[in-house]
């Protein structure tokens, strides 16, 4: 409980510091996999299980009750989706959900995806 709580503190301190509504990255560490090849990925030039791989990137937010949006950006060139991630600060959703809001009106998810 204590780690969490210093983990928590420090994760909120993050966005007074830098005055920030939200942070965004990969939702995940690769991309899609399709369905059937979903055991283990190849991660950094090892066989790595699929759940912890793609999970990694959303456990600070998890960890700590942050807000979290995934929004698409785009497909690879197999077609499978790729996404970003958007955290906002603890108690923050609604101002999340505004910038989310924001996202769709620039990226209108009935424009298909561009592959990247």
């Amino acid at each position: 409980l204590q780690k969490r709580l210093k983990f928590q503190s420090t994760y909120r301190q993050y966005f007074i510091d830098h005055n920030l509504a939200a942070i965004i990255f990969p939702t995940t560490r690769l991309p899609a996999r399709a369905i059937g090849d979903d055991t283990t990925v190849e991660f950094m030039g090892a066989r790595a299980p699929t759940s912890t791989t793609y999970n990694h990137n959303l456990a600070p937010a998890t960890i700590v009750g942050d807000p979290g949006l995934s929004v698409p950006v785009g497909l690879t060139s197999s077609g499978l989706p790729v996404a970003m991630e958007l955290d906002g600060p603890i108690g923050e959703d609604k101002a999340l959900l505004s910038i989310g809001l924001a996202w769709n009106d620039i990226f209108p998810s009935s424009t298909p995806p561009l592959p990247i």
